[in-house]
């Protein structure tokens, strides 16, 4: 047994680090203490507080003399198989220290030699602590040791290794030269290694993470005093603003804990090596909140104004807890003018330039809303499932159909490479309502509702009106190309209906080759209407209601008509296109009195009003001119109306009733 084990009280520790200012914290080996003793008294002494024993033949100590690099063929190797237990050290010594103060604690007594130099400096000798890991990783540095490449993350060092060479040695805790001469050993609250030698070695007694000695003093070898201290809650840098037109620079803290922080002896600093350099007063965030400190290059008398600037050119920002400990860091470079560096998302995320927010949540700069042709969105896979779901775009185009939802609002508009369906909820709040002819521009979200593509939009803007809508496309199919794009079939007659509901019904109609779903919407004008055997022509709106809600959406597609008159009626008899022209008749569609113009004016003339089923509705004669029938009893739909002389001609027309 060793009998150099003096090991002091050690509590549990809980702290989370904002950056390699403090390493990997109390998770790491760490150098605990130094003698550059008189003549050979020279040690290193190793700690581990990690709760854990540590292999060491997984680190290296790597040696620089008089500020050359690293010296790969003295590159010091523990022994195989040994383990650094928790809470205990591992001494280094020159085999010729001192018998016995020093000797008694080695684990390993070194000789000097080329290849053994890890003991043998004598103040501009930096020594670095090295952990071997996979090449590609986290190496900082790369040495040829013997017949060995290794890979080194070097975690914690003594004196400054930069290829300088000091002279006599490195100041450490504002004692000039403390490397050369003294014994340094690690202060008790220090919890882990330091990749930076400047932080670690202060600028005074109170920054520095050592406590200098006189020169062989070895009261604390084969030990270390760890006392852990009190832990805090962290805090975190969350936005700050370097170059403001309207504003002075300005750095918030933000407290993501469900209780208050006190920030009595928290200190924020912009310098590395100084990390108290401004001392917050005795306040406190609550959970959950904000404090906004000033720059020091504002002339206002801010409540809190801290003695340092924030650089605009790019620096860091420091946020320290009472054991000087870092809470937060962030370091960043050459600032926006009136933008932010903030956390986003709030608290948590990385750093990204944002809206400035102080003392509230951080938000990012609205992105760009891209413009589109609706051609570009309304793609679909061999599915049926749109490529551009839930992409957030503008669009513009006409409106060319009336409002379709009797609760929320669903209409139809196109551009000129294609066609869409808008839907918005009543609780979105918008105040458009469609009319054909509007044009207007949409921003919102690509959806797709039982495979028919649609937008619901955010905003509706209305950019003109009375525009020119859509010409409808004659097709002999309905498919995926004939969706929410205005479409004409030719030639149809009705095959068979289905019972009339309350939100709509289907009709199928043919022309001759193929069957057609037709879609009567109960907001559409022929929704009362009766259907029977008559060949006519429609116009409407290509539609899709897949027999699933779920992918794949390659079946129903219909036909919406939306106006009466997109039903065009085939004339059951020979017309006189002469004729047919001095037909006139008006107001149709009726509001109530139509008035027909009779061509065989003078002569008695039999005028018979029917349905579309054939029911005769009005029988009278006249010889006058103008012959006016009252319509306003009569339900909306689609009438003939014949006109005729006893062995003469007939004509007949369509008339519309509202």
């Amino acid at each position: 047994m060793r009998k150099k084990i003096r090991f002091l009280a050690l509590t549990a520790v809980s702290m989370i680090l904002g950056s390699n200012l403090m390493g990997q914290g109390a998770l790491e080996l760490f150098f605990s203490e130094y003698a550059e003793g008189s003549s050979n008294h020279k040690y290193i002494e190793i700690f581990n507080g990690t709760g854990d024993s540590v292999l060491l033949s997984d680190y290296v100590i790597l040696i620089s003399s008089n500020g050359s690099a690293w010296n790969g063929a003295s590159t010091h190797k523990f022994p195989a198989g040994k383990y650094l237990h928790n809470n205990d050290v591992w001494v280094i010594a020159n085999s010729q220290a001192d018998a016995t103060s020093i000797l008694p604690y080695a684990d390993e007594k070194i000789s000097y030699s080329s290849t053994t130099l890890v003991v043998s400096f004598n103040g501009n000798d930096a020594r670095g602590l090295g952990k071997l890991v996979q090449k590609g990783t986290t190496e900082t540095d790369t040495v040829i040791s013997g017949t060995d490449t290794l890979y080194v993350e070097v975690i914690d060092y003594i004196g400054r290794y930069d290829l300088v060479n000091p002279g006599t040695g490195w100041a450490v805790a504002g004692v000039a030269n403390a490397t050369a001469d003294h014994t340094m050993v690690r202060k008790p609250k220090v919890l882990g290694p330091n990749k930076d030698w400047d932080a670690a070695a202060g600028t005074d007694a109170a920054s520095s993470e050592w406590i200098v000695y006189p020169q062989n003093t070895w009261t604390d070898i084969g030990k270390h005093t760890f006392t852990p201290p009190q832990s805090y809650d962290k805090l975190v840098i969350n936005e700050f603003l370097a170059n403001g037109s309207n504003s002075d620079d300005w750095i918030e803290i933000y407290n993501p804990n469900a209780n208050n922080v006190s920030l009595k002896d928290w200190y924020l600093s912009n310098d590395s090596t100084n990390k108290t350099m401004w001392q917050f007063p005795d306040t406190s965030i609550v959970s959950n909140g904000y404090l906004i400190v000033y720059g020091n290059n504002s002339g206002n008398n801010y409540p809190l104004k801290a003695n340092f600037e924030v650089e605009e050119d790019g620096g860091m920002l420091l946020l320290t807890n009472p054991n000087v400990v870092v809470s937060d860091i962030i370091v960043f470079n050459k600032q926006k003018d009136d933008t932010t560096f903030g956390r986003y998302p709030n608290g948590t995320g990385n750093f990204t330039f944002t809206k400035p927010t102080p003392g509230a949540v951080n938000e990012l700069f609205p992105k760009p809303i891209p413009m589109y042709t609706i051609s570009q969105i309304n793609k679909v896979d061999n599915q049926g499932v749109a490529d551009s779901l839930n992409v957030y775009c503008k669009l513009e185009g006409v409106v060319f159909s009336q409002n379709f939802h009797a609760t929320n609002q669903q209409f139809w508009m196109a551009d000129a490479t294609g066609g869409i369906n808008v839907f918005q909820y009543a609780s979105a709040g918008l105040t458009y309502q469609a009319k054909p002819g509007d044009k207007i521009r949409v921003i919102g979200k690509i959806a797709q509702y039982r495979g028919l593509l649609e937008i619901m939009p955010d905003s509706i803007v209305l950019l003109s009106t009375n525009e020119a809508q859509p010409t409808p496309v004659v097709v002999t199919k309905l498919d995926e190309s004939t969706e929410n794009i205005l479409v004409k079939i030719m030639n149809l007659t009705i095959v068979d209906t289905t019972s009339k509901a309350s939100s709509g019904y289907n009709i199928r109609a043919t022309n001759g080759t193929d069957t057609f779903v037709i879609r009567i919407d109960d907001l559409c004008e022929a929704f009362d209407s009766n259907f029977v055997d008559t060949s006519f022509n429609l116009i409407g709106f290509g539609g899709q209601y897949n027999s699933t809600s779920t992918p794949p959406y390659l079946d129903g597609y219909q036909i919406n008509p939306r106006f009466i008159s997109d039903f065009i009626l085939h004339q059951p008899n020979a017309i006189n296109e002469q004729r047919k022209s001095q037909l006139l008749i008006y107001p149709n569609p009726s509001n109530g009195v139509i008035n027909i113009v009779n061509p065989f004016g003078g002569t008695t003339t039999s005028c018979i009003l029917t349905d579309i089923t054939g029911k005769q509705i009005i029988n009278l004669t006249s010889e006058q001119s103008i012959i006016r029938l009252t319509t306003e009893n009569l339900p909306q739909g689609i009438y003939l109306v014949k006109l005729s002389v006893s062995n003469k001609e007939t004509l007949t027309s369509t008339i519309f009733i509202q």
